[in-house]
């Protein structure tokens, strides 16, 4: 696990450090997790906004050169959160049937802003992941 490597875990926090600096999120208790990240990603976060508390898991197996893309993915996820909760009163006003689309949809827009944000902060071909995620709006 990343626990094992104490360079790494260092390595990884510093970098959560800096970027919760750059983005403006020092009210955010935010910490490295011993825990893999879930859905086989490489990276995930989990977060309590009532308790502005946010853990972020990085799989051990990355390369030390996507280290920090992926911290910043992870740190716009924590940024785009409250979006999260505008979508979903607007969600209560679309039928049921069409709730799993316009779910993808907003899914796709806000990867696909949080690649645009990483190509600004990082310069383009940051992105470790295989495209930017299509939009179909």
């Amino acid at each position: 696990t990343i626990m094992s490597d104490p360079e790494r875990r260092n390595r990884i926090e510093a970098l959560i450090v800096r970027w919760q600096e750059r983005l403006r999120l020092q009210d955010w208790d935010i910490d490295l997790s011993s825990k893999a990240p879930h859905d086989g990603n490489p990276a995930s976060i989990v977060y309590e906004p009532e308790n502005m508390k946010a853990s972020i898991a990085v799989d051990a197996n990355i390369l030390e050169q996507v280290e920090e893309p992926m911290v910043l993915h992870e740190m716009l996820e924590l940024v785009l959160q409250e979006l999260d909760g505008i979508f979903a009163a607007l969600l209560k006003e679309v039928p049921d049937q069409l709730h799993r689309s316009y779910q993808g949809q907003q899914e796709a827009a806000r990867h696909h802003a949080i690649h645009k944000f990483m190509s600004a902060f990082l310069g383009p071909g940051c992105v470790p992941y295989n495209e930017l995620p299509r939009l179909d709006i």
